[in-house]
């Protein structure tokens, strides 16, 4: 299966799409590193000057939030680094966009058109 250079620019476009609406998301719950794309979930707000909370309720819900913040974070960013090396192929090595990374076997059409992003046929 060989994809045409229309197909690529079709995939290349919900790769950007998908692309800003991660790092939208992204923005919500975590900041960038400094580190390349590395992000880094957002602490809870910040804690009294004596660096204790009044209400043991209100640490253990603002504990629990920031967990979820890091459990999105941790969903969040692998996609976000499969996304940005699939444009990247795109950018700079189409002739293997849309191969498996292992075999170099062509990835089925219908797997790449659920998964633009995707390195493989697994």
């Amino acid at each position: 299966m060989n994809i045409t250079s229309e197909q690529i620019q079709e995939f290349k476009t919900q790769l950007l799409a998908e692309k800003a609406e991660i790092e939208s998301q992204l923005e919500k719950i975590a900041h960038k590193t400094g580190h390349g794309d590395d992000w880094e979930a957002i602490p809870d707000a910040e804690m009294k000057a004596d660096g204790f909370r009044a209400d043991k309720q209100e640490n253990a819900d603002e504990t629990e939030e920031f967990e979820g913040r890091i459990a999105t974070l941790n969903a969040l960013e692998p996609r976000l680094m499969d996304v940005i090396h699939a444009l990247d192929k795109i950018e700079n090595n189409p002739e293997k966009f849309g191969t498996d990374e292992t075999t170099g076997e062509p990835i089925p059409m219908d797997r790449m058109t659920a998964n633009p992003a995707a390195r493989g046929n697994v």
